[in-house]
């Protein structure tokens, strides 16, 4: 009789990624500021929303308005960044702006605010795969193992 092993070969990936980003996983605003400085980096980074349209959130033109202003500023200042995140910031708001924040709150190594963020941008698109993806980074980063797992075995099913 032939069993099907697939769920425990996925949670091993998933616990063996958990080890790897623990040990590896610290942001900081030096390493991340290098990518802001790529302007590949940040012509990737704006063209995946909408794009992937089942995992990704769509921005209107005054988010991606926002998004020119913004990058910038990450680049300078992400204290500032954060600030003008938080004031852009509304219930309607796309989930990728959420989501930067969270990116930004995360690289500043302030985890209980990125991961309120992440959540609220889950809550606005639920199959935002790289929320849940960073969100079970800075769970593991808290020591959350158990619900690090389940988002990212929720991404994985993404």
């Amino acid at each position: 009789m032939k069993t099907n092993r697939t769920p425990w070969y996925t949670l091993l990936f998933v616990i063996y990624l958990c080890i790897i980003s623990s040990a590896q996983a610290q942001p900081s605003f030096s390493k991340a500021n290098k990518f802001w400085s790529s302007p590949e980096f940040v012509n990737k980074f704006m063209a995946t929303y909408g794009v992937k349209s089942e995992v990704e959130p769509n921005i209107n033109a005054e988010e991606k308005e926002l998004f020119d202003k913004l990058i910038p500023v990450i680049k300078q200042d992400p204290d500032k960044a954060i600030s003008m995140l938080i004031s852009k910031i509304e219930a309607e708001s796309s989930a990728a702006l959420d989501f930067t924040l969270g990116n930004l709150y995360a690289q500043a190594n302030n985890n209980s605010k990125a991961v309120i963020k992440y959540r609220t941008a889950i809550d606005k698109f639920p199959d935002f795969q790289r929320a849940h993806i960073n969100l079970g980074v800075v769970l593991i980063q808290l020591g959350q193992y158990s619900d690090a797992l389940s988002e990212l075995l929720r991404a994985l099913e993404l």
